[in-house]
Parts: C-alpha cells; sequence; structure tokens
C-alpha cells in the first residue's frame, strides 16, 4: 500500500545531542562521576528509569533541573549553560531536516517524540519545526512513551491515518519494533546517508 504518512522521531534523528564526549568531559569538570544515576542517564538515556518518568510526565524538566542542582551540586549557570546548549538551532541535523520540509511538500508529517513537558517549546520556538509538520505528539504530554503502543495508536488517531499507510522513522530498535507490530512501515536511523536512502527506496515501492 502506498505510504501517505510519514512520522519522524526527534531526539537523534531530527536533532542531535551533544556528544558523549562532551557529557564526560562535563562529568569530569563538575565531578560527578561515579555517580550511578549519572552514568545510566549518560550511558543509555532512553533506559535511564528516571528519565523515563520524565518522558512519561511523571517528572517535569523544571523539577528535573531543580534535582541536578541539588543532588550533583550545580550552579543555576552550569544549568542555564546546558539548556542553551541543548536548545539551540546549531543541534538540528541538517540533512534529515531538510528531507522533512522536502516530504512536507506531498506527505502527511509528524514528530512523534520521547521527551519532557519543554520539548514542544524547543521544538516550536527554537527550531521551529512546526512548519514541516502536521501535528507533533510529546510522550510527557500524554503521559505515555514509546514503545508502548497506546502512543503510535494515539498518534494513528490524530492524523487520522491507517498503520499501513504511515512510515516511522526512529533510531531506537525498540521503537521500530513496536511500530512494525502495529502494521505500520518502519526504518531505524543509523546515519543520514542510509537512512534517507531507505526512506526513498520505501517511498518508491508502489503495491
Amino acid at each position: 500500500m502506498t505510504i501517505k504518512t510519514i512520522i519522524f522521531d526527534f531526539g537523534n534523528v531530527l536533532y542531535r545531542p551533544p556528544s558523549m564526549a562532551w557529557f564526560r568531559h562535563w562529568k569530569k569538570l563538575l565531578g560527578f562521576g561515579g555517580n550511578a544515576n549519572i552514568e545510566a542517564l549518560i550511558s543509555n538515556p532512553d533506559g535511564s528509569d528516571y528519565m523515563r518518568d520524565v518522558f512519561i510526565g511523571k517528572i517535569s524538566e523544571k523539577e528535573m533541573w531543580t534535582d541536578a542542582v541539588k543532588k550533583l551540586g550545580l550552579k543555576q549557570s552550569h544549568i542555564d549553560y546546558f539548556y542553551k546548549r541543548f536548545s539551540s538551532k546549531r543541534r538540528l541535523n541538517k540533512p534529515m531536516v531538510r528531507l522533512l520540509s522536502e516530504l512536507h511538500q506531498d506527505y502527511q508529517t509528524a514528530i512523534l517524540s520521547n521527551a519532557g513537558d519543554q520539548t514542544r517549546t524547543i521544538i516550536v520556538d527554537v527550531l521551529e519545526l512546526d512548519q514541516w509538520v502536521d501535528t507533533i505528539i510529546i510522550s510527557a504530554e500524554e503521559m505515555m512513551a514509546k514503545p508502548d503502543p497506546e502512543i503510535y495508536e494515539l498518534a494513528l488517531e490524530r492524523l487520522n491515518a491507517a498503520p499501513e499507510e504511515c512510515l516511522f522513522v526512529d533510531d531506537q530498535l525498540l521503537n521500530v519494533t513496536a511500530a512494525k507490530a502495529l502494521g505500520m512501515q518502519a526504518v531505524q536511523f543509523t546515519d543520514n546517508d542510509q537512512t534517507i536512502r531507505t526512506i526513498r527506496e520505501k517511498l518508491a515501492q508502489v503495491d
């Protein structure tokens, strides 16, 4: 069946978080190496129980940063610096954003992101990605997160889309597998060239 709707993940697909080297540098500089929760958070944010609570709205981003100040002894100036770096336009993955803007001309497009409650502000007010999508779904706002089937079903409902007519793009294999289980076509983001080529190949296929 022909694809009519394309749903993109945000982090690590349209947006490039700071590198692990950047995190390691600041971890060492600020002296919070060895903290098990921080180690887990940095090494695998999507697998961190703490971040999972942020993603499903149990913990607000404001509470997360306040907790960081309290537990890690960070200064507000550190938090302001980190937030600025995380919300910079320089973090956009430009090849993927160009693809999104191109596809939006001919397809229904959307962003479905596991993210905190302030992410919409970054996506819309700072990065201005809303001009290229028909809807934006943030997990913390819905109190559910990928790979739970309910959030995919919510996206399909809001887009009035049939799963077999959707293409889903995400960097996490678990999320890609969940989308396929619901009948969606899906592509795991690996790198720009390979992912863009695979997307174009799938869009060229007509049953």
